[in-house]
């Protein structure tokens, strides 16, 4: 038998159906690529936040590196030395003032505001000499010198004063102290002064803070001082750079 040809409306029927059936497939891949976008813009915006909140902390971390191998190229891009010194400038005029103005000997005085300004120059000559790379990695360090620095025992007349210059810088003045008092393993002056050189400082105590959005403090505490940390002021540059901008010394 011959087979019946499809009628013109059937086929027009079942191309209607085909085009429906693409249309309903099509739908759900235009959903799949919004999502898709909306996937990457929302893990975008979660990388510029992370970063701009974690800048700061790279930006110490570079910095600590750049004061400990003494590098002034690296440090010129994350710290503002002239701000630095200003701080400390300002910051030890402050302390000179509010000495003199508890000082009843120099408040009837004509040559005090001479000698506070006498003071002041003296002091900024010695600030511009402190804020170098060696300086900062000092104040980095709590204040405490690189144990890596040989000790230079000549520049001091007697043992004695060796020995206690050495136990300062290693921060060793309890170990002498005891040998004093006739305690400890150490009963010979050699014994002690080996001792004293071996020594080493504690490591610095580290607290790292925000203060708004656009200051970041870090605080620096040596272990064997009582009087305060050190706090190296960073502020915000643009969007994700920081410089030392103050220094924070407790006096």
């Amino acid at each position: 038998m011959a087979r019946a040809k499809p009628k013109l409306g059937d086929l027009c029927r079942k191309q209607e159906g085909t085009r429906r059936r693409s249309k309903r497939g099509s739908l759900p891949q235009r959903g799949d690529a919004m999502d898709k976008r909306y996937v990457l813009a929302v893990v975008a915006a979660g990388l510029v936040i992370g970063l701009y909140v974690a800048s700061p902390y790279w930006a110490v971390h570079r910095a600590r590196s750049a004061i400990a191998a003494r590098d002034p190229d690296a440090l010129d891009r994350y710290v503002d030395f002239p701000a630095v010194r200003e701080s400390l400038k300002n910051q030890f005029a402050a302390q000179v003032a509010e000495k003199s103005s508890h000082d009843d000997r120099l408040k009837d005085n004509p040559f005090a505001p001479f000698a506070q300004a006498f003071a002041a120059s003296l002091a900024g000559t010695m600030i511009d000499s402190l804020v170098t790379p060696d300086g900062l990695a000092r104040l980095a360090n709590g204040g405490a010198k690189d144990a890596e620095e040989p000790f230079e025992a000549s520049k001091y007349k007697t043992f004695d004063e060796q020995l206690r210059a050495a136990a300062k810088r290693n921060c060793a003045e309890a170990l002498v102290a005891d040998a004093e008092r006739g305690i400890g393993p150490y009963k010979t002056f050699d014994a002690v002064y080996a001792a004293v050189i071996e020594a080493r400082c504690p490591p610095a105590e580290v607290v790292t803070r925000y203060k708004g959005l656009d200051t970041f403090l870090v605080e620096v505490s040596s272990s064997g001082k009582r009087d305060g940390p050190v706090v190296l002021v960073f502020r915000r540059t643009g969007l994700f750079g920081w410089k030392m901008t103050s220094v924070r010394l407790p006096l």
